[in-house]
């Protein structure tokens, strides 16, 4: 009964009426044992289907739409059987070569129907083997495959799928992130399924709407955009970053650096481009990263470029740095990460008060520590120790600092990030300047690191 329900459900969601009677037909035949009837009707709701997407795409002026319809009309209104026939031999190489409606794996899917169609319809194709077996498992995976594969799939292809796609990402609702926005673009316009010529279509329009026009983008808009070309580059990798191979240095090198700070948008994103980019165009994206104001460092993903683009990092480093320090701290809490860290971590060294260290410690910190490296410890050891403020140092002799720096080191050891003997160091150093880290203490004595006190009390007992 499950596998019946199964077969009402796809025909269900089959979205055209017409094509909807023929699979039904071809499901009644199943449950009456009919089953060459029932491959028959399948295949016969293939071809239909093919047929209302092609006069659905030609609706919207889909060129090779056009074209084909054009060829089926002609052979209709001549009633030129053979050219009728001609036109169902070739109907999937129209839906796969011609309107991108299928990929090279369901054609060879709908292609066996059409065998199996051909085998049941035309018994002098089997004569020589005698009749050919046909089971109910196999009638009934192909009624599934030409629902999954075709039927139940909208016509979006062509300029109709890149206009609405674009549409889409225009959206106030269309996602800000990456991931989201691959959700979304392949589960709601089929892209995954799109061949290239689709895609790279769509993140053409992005790059135009980016690079041609100097009218400001809203942060919102311009952060879907770049999570919209993103989540393009994951689904066909090998076509979007031949398109920014292409287009990149063209589209920015004669325009203003409003293009340059949005091609860093786009870097921040995508940074592998950074060395496709012409090379007086990574200067000048250099340059700007040094001059940028306030404002532009956010719009324009200044830090998160820099965490994926090396050659970024000194020239936006100097640059955050320079900011008044609570700036500098809300630049970097979005964006986690290697580079992130090292500012966090100097903002704590940089702490003025206890309540500073701590607010700074937990919500800038924290978010960090698993980007910490040896490299960004030893900078952060050559500075911890100068924050002194009268007779107190406003990290290390805080009340949280021993729970703090238990738990730093703890997650960077076992992580293999930082050495042991820097731990060690750090720890024999806060001792001797008189700042008491139990929960430090705990952590590296537990791994034989160091003895703890209480150890070493009983020693002398």
């Amino acid at each position: 009964m499950k596998s019946l329900t199964d077969l009402d459900e796809a025909i269900s969601i089959i979205p055209d009426p017409a094509v909807r009677i023929y699979a039904r037909e071809a499901v009644d035949a199943y449950r009456a044992g009919a089953l060459r009837a029932a491959i028959a009707s399948i295949w016969v709701a293939v071809c239909s289907d093919v047929i209302e997407k092609i006069r659905f795409l030609a609706s919207l002026e889909e060129a090779a739409a056009v074209e084909i319809e054009r060829i089926l009309l002609k052979a209709r209104d001549e009633q030129d059987i053979r050219a009728m026939l001609d036109f169902e031999n070739k109907v999937l190489e129209y839906a796969y070569d011609r309107l991108e409606l299928i990929s090279a794996h369901e054609k060879l899917i709908l292609s066996r129907i059409k065998d199996d169609r051909n085998y049941s319809v035309h018994p002098s194709m089997s004569l020589s083997e005698g009749v050919q077996e046909i089971t109910p498992e196999l009638v009934r995976s192909h009624i599934i495959s030409a629902c999954t594969s075709m039927l139940c799939i909208p016509a979006t292809v062509g300029k109709a799928v890149i206009n609405t796609t674009f549409d889409l990402i225009s959206q106030e609702s269309f996602p800000a992130t990456v991931d989201d926005a691959y959700q979304t673009l392949t589960s709601r316009s089929h892209l995954e399924k799109a061949k290239d010529s689709a895609v790279r279509g769509i993140a053409n329009l992005i790059l135009k709407r980016l690079f041609t026009n100097e009218e400001r983008i809203p942060h919102p808009q311009l952060t879907r955009l770049v999570s919209a070309l993103g989540a393009l580059e994951r689904i066909k990798p090998a076509v979007v970053r031949d398109l920014l191979s292409q287009k990149l240095s063209p589209m920015v090198s004669a325009k203003g650096d409003w293009a340059i700070g949005r091609l860093i948008a786009v870097l921040s994103i995508l940074p592998e481009n950074w060395n496709r980019v012409e090379v007086g165009v990574r200067v000048r994206v250099r340059t700007y990263c040094v001059e940028a104001d306030l404002d532009s460092i956010r719009r324009f993903f200044l830090v998160p470029a820099a965490g994926n683009v090396p050659d970024l990092q000194d020239v936006v480093y100097a640059n955050v740095m320079s900011q008044v320090r609570a700036e500098a701290v809300d630049l970097i809490k979005p964006h986690p990460s290697a580079f992130s860290a090292r500012i966090a971590l100097n903002a704590l060294a940089d702490s003025s008060s206890f309540d500073e260290a701590r607010l700074t410690a937990e919500a800038v910190v924290g978010p960090n520590i698993k980007f910490v490296d040896s490299g960004i410890f030893d900078e952060f050891l050559g500075s911890i120790f100068e924050c002194q403020r009268g007779h107190y140092n406003q990290v290390l002799d805080a009340g949280y600092s021993g729970q703090f720096f238990g738990r730093f080191a703890a997650e960077t050891l076992s992580a293999n990030s930082v050495k042991g003997d820097q731990w060690v160091a750090f720890y024999r150093k806060a001792d001797a300047e008189g700042s008491v880290l139990p929960e430090l203490e705990g952590v590296l004595a537990e791994i034989g690191l160091i003895e703890s006190a209480a150890d070493n009390d009983l020693v002398e007992e």
